[in-house]
């Protein structure tokens, strides 16, 4: 293809955890700050897309530096039980299988740590589709895609994530933004809450990507490079008419 790079978002996009780090997340910040589950959690999902670390400086602006960082490092320390019992969404490989078998490039995004980045991949399967991993190591999401624009200025970088955070991104018209839809009780965002905080497509199934005419979503979306866009009232990618009648896929 060429002009197409793809970025795809680790947690909550590709592997199905979002219930998991939020069950995590409330239990530590019950833990040092008292806050009852059902508000940790909320607060969780509200911030999710960034660094845990980040996460508890936006929840607890008025805690002291020592207190987040005690959180946050009984977070890491439980992390791993996160992956070694994470499920794939049943999107993921026929979408990536599809994706490079036309040739597209496609990178990991993740703040995890690399250990258990290598832990999911090959649990999975999923390191011979990816020709890059950006870990920690090269900063967080927006420094992600920075990166990858000036390393391939002659491709458009389509960014794939799950959070509003991570759609955010689209707003400047120099990204185009994928964002996994589902259900707030499976930690996924609604579509048009995606499409709201800036998302170029939101879906419920990644599978979409594969009958997209990418190029021309692309051209589409950076063709008005306007700093806040309007949300469509109705959501320009539905499912049903872009693959026509699907099954429901099993994790």
């Amino acid at each position: 293809m060429g002009k197409i790079v793809l970025m795809f978002d680790l947690d909550g996009t590709i592997l199905d955890t979002n219930i998991q780090h939020a069950i995590l997340a409330a239990e530590v910040m019950h833990n040092h700050f008292g806050l009852s589950p059902k508000e940790a959690t909320k607060r969780y999902h509200e911030t999710s897309g960034i660094p845990f670390p980040r996460q508890l400086e936006k929840i607890f602006p008025n805690a002291t530096e020592g207190q987040r960082k005690k959180c946050a490092e009984e977070y890491a320390s439980q992390k791993r039980r996160i992956y070694e019992n994470a499920r794939l969404f049943g999107d993921v490989i026929p979408t990536l299988e599809a994706l490079h078998q036309k040739g597209y490039e496609l990178i990991l995004s993740s703040a995890a740590a690399p250990e258990l980045i290598d832990l999911s991949l090959k649990k999975f399967g999923l390191t011979k589709y990816f020709s890059e991993v950006y870990g920690e190591s090269r900063g967080l999401k927006a420094q992600h895609i920075n990166a990858l624009r000036a390393e391939r200025a002659n491709h458009t970088v389509v960014f794939v994530g799950d959070s509003r955070y991570d759609v955010s991104f689209g707003k400047t018209g120099q990204v185009v933004t994928i964002g996994r839809a589902g259900k707030r009780r499976e930690g996924l965002w609604r579509i048009p809450a995606l499409y709201k905080a800036g998302a170029t497509v939101a879906t419920k199934d990644l599978r979409i990507l594969t009958k997209l005419d990418l190029e021309k979503v692309a051209a589409t979306a950076t063709k008005n490079r306007r700093v806040i866009r309007k949300s469509p009232t109705k959501n320009p990618y539905p499912l049903r008419r872009v693959l026509g009648k699907i099954r429901r896929i099993k994790p």
